[in-house]
């Protein structure tokens, strides 16, 4: 609940009093700080730096780590037998 609170509050405060939420300084340099940082491209990038992040680490998709997690309790399971 308190999560959900914090995280919409601000839109509620938005909404009611526009004018009152952006004249507020710290509100400006807020946005500006984050209008500038998606300008850099840095967001749109992230999926490219993922990939090679994902290719430097061997990421695997999730089915190889499931297909070998049913393949260990299968061979516990054939071991108590």
């Amino acid at each position: 609940v308190l999560t959900n609170f914090g995280s919409l509050m601000w839109r509620i405060v938005a909404s009611n009093v526009p004018v009152a939420f952006m004249s507020n300084p710290v509100v400006y340099v807020i946005i500006r700080v984050c209008l500038l940082f998606e300008g850099t491209g840095i967001c749109s990038a992230s999926w490219g730096l993922a990939r090679i992040h994902k290719a430097i680490a061997g990421y695997k998709p999730d089915g190889f780590y499931l297909e070998k997690e049913e393949e260990e309790e299968e061979e516990e399971a054939q071991e108590i037998e």
